[in-house]
């Protein structure tokens, strides 16, 4: 962190809101799909990033590249399936970060002809660190470990676990991704993925 100037800090930002307000709308959209109305009444269905921003999960991704979105309630009873429907809502978001970087990346070179060379430059950096969070996230997300997408897995079957876990893990989770231990083994994952998912388009 201690290269972490004042513009990484301002593009992370960004990004951390722009993923987590489509990491959250994707889980929340899918559970209403599936037929529970509650995350349309609580707004999480809105594309406002306010409705989705966790504060620690914000702080960690903006230090570490790593965070996570507000949990999105959900009534399982409502849901087809009942724990069947538990994959769906843990790669509903992985799926909608994926589709975002992919065009942002395919529409980046229009910048050059749009936008002057500063800005351009700029744009080039926000998309590579709209990637970088992006798929960080997603890696971590997969976890089944609450406040994270993959805490539904625990909430489908141990719904008092999770609700026990969702109040404990956050702060030691935070600690393990901006004290760095958690840093070498997710770079390598996400390197991997971005190469595999992106191809040319990863950098």
């Amino acid at each position: 962190m201690s290269d972490l100037t004042l513009q990484h800090v301002v593009l992370r930002l960004a990004a951390v809101l722009l993923v987590g307000t489509v990491q959250g709308w994707a889980i929340a959209a899918m559970a209403v799909a599936l037929g529970d109305p509650g995350p349309m009444q609580d707004g999480r269905c809105a594309l406002w990033p306010l409705r989705h921003l966790d504060l620690l999960g914000a702080l960690a991704a903006v230090l570490s590249t790593a965070g996570w979105s507000r949990p999105v309630a959900v009534d399982r009873s409502l849901l087809p399936g009942g724990r069947l429907a538990t994959p769906a809502l843990v790669l509903a978001p992985v799926v909608a970060t994926l589709v975002l970087v992919t065009m942002l990346r395919l529409v980046r070179p229009a910048a050059l002809n749009l936008l002057g060379d500063t800005d351009a430059a700029a744009f080039f950096v926000l998309v590579d660190t709209i990637a970088r969070i992006g798929i960080t996230s997603n890696l971590l997300a997969l976890l089944p470990l609450p406040p994270l997408a993959g805490g539904h897995i625990w909430a489908a079957r141990w719904p008092r676990a999770a609700a026990w876990l969702g109040r404990i893990a956050p702060m030691p989770l935070a600690a393990l991704l901006v004290s760095g231990v958690a840093a070498a083994p997710l770079a390598r994952a996400v390197n991997a993925v971005g190469l595999v998912v992106m191809g040319p388009f990863w950098s």
